[in-house]
């Protein structure tokens, strides 16, 4: 495994940039690595944040909804358990959202790779945690033999189930390619 270090020397490089100090020179680091970009049109990925940012708000408003509400199901394990889990995992996905959103149309390599980390992995595992929360809350609901008026506690969380699928299918369909970055042919003077 690199260290942070050797994964930041693989696409930074030391350039001595002129300045008036005591030596006559600054070190700059330059960007020569592979430059993402994003492959659809502007208008698509402007609607796709906006999506995205929505998303993100209901699915947070279901959640909250459901885990707030005061009823016997979610003080069962069965339900707390994901139900904690998948808030954590929404914590991912929302920093990758907000990178996303705050990213331009050109990103570095590890600038791509955090935001795709982020909404695929922590994205998918939160929509599997919340199906498990949703289900779970509905066994416990027969399980105990709870009046129906509880069912919409499982409909908020499966309401914000699909919230956080609606985000990873529409990740997973964007496009994006690697241009090879113009400094990289150029390669300035190397600090020594």
């Amino acid at each position: 495994m690199r260290t942070p270090q050797e994964r930041f020397e693989e696409n930074y490089m030391a350039v001595d940039v002129p300045a008036n100090n005591k030596r006559g020179f600054r070190i700059r680091y330059v960007y020569y690595g592979p430059w993402y970009v994003w492959n659809e049109p502007d208008g698509v990925i402007r609607r796709e944040k906006v999506v995205y940012i929505l998303a993100c708000l209901l699915e947070a408003l279901c959640f909250l909804k459901a885990a707030t509400c005061e009823c016997a199901i979610n003080y069962h394990v069965l339900v707390g358990a994901p139900a904690m889990l998948s808030m954590a995992a929404f914590l991912f996905k929302a920093i990758g959202t907000a990178r996303f959103c705050a990213a331009g149309k050109r990103m570095t390599h590890p600038t791509y790779q955090e935001i795709s980390g982020m909404m695929k992995v922590a994205g998918n595992l939160e929509s599997v945690l919340l199906l498990a929360t949703s289900v779970a809350s509905v066994f416990v609901m027969v399980n105990k033999r709870l009046p129906a008026s509880v069912l919409l506690v499982a409909a908020g969380y499966l309401a914000a189930f699909v919230f956080s699928v609606v985000i990873c299918v529409r990740f997973k369909k964007l496009k994006y390619a690697t241009e090879k970055n113009e400094i990289a042919s150029r390669r300035p003077r190397s600090c020594s």
